[in-house]
């Protein structure tokens, strides 16, 4: 701990054995991500002007270029192994990790899962909305078939 530099993020947690450590340890790796994903979703959509209303929305097929960037600008983005590579470079890596990001995003706006782990609209930092929604309610045909 003490190794650490000063302003770094420090847990301490207590364990009773190594196998309950390495479980505690996965767990709190797996939440941190979680969060951090979160955090930059929200400060992507916040730079974009999309929480403060400024702009209409942002269409979910753009969301993964968009926290693309975000990450790019904090210094965030995982190394790319094979498109850092001189010779045989991948140059679709970072096209397929946005992919990624986009799958994430859906994955996080699609709803709670769990009372303890609300999404970001469940707790009131986004609002959603679907293009076409409105019409397609509107239209008393499409929904004969609907039961």
């Amino acid at each position: 701990m003490q190794a650490l530099p000063q302003k770094a993020n420090k847990v301490i947690a207590f364990s009773d054995n190594r196998q309950d450590t390495a479980l505690q340890a996965a767990h709190m790796n797996s939440r941190h991500h979680h969060f951090t994903f979160r955090r930059t979703l929200y400060t992507t959509l916040v730079e974009s002007g999309y929480i403060a209303g400024q702009s209409g929305g942002v269409e979910l097929s753009k969301l993964g270029s968009l926290l693309f960037e975000t990450q790019r600008r904090n210094h965030m983005l995982p190394r790319f192994e094979k498109s850092q590579r001189i010779f045989g470079r991948d140059r679709e890596a970072e096209g397929r990790y946005q992919t990624y990001l986009n799958f994430v995003a859906l994955q996080e706006l699609g709803g709670t899962h769990r009372r303890t782990r609300q999404n970001l609209e469940d707790v009131g930092l986004l609002d959603i909305g679907y293009v076409g929604l409105d019409e397609c309610a509107a239209v008393a045909e499409f929904w004969n078939d609907a039961a």
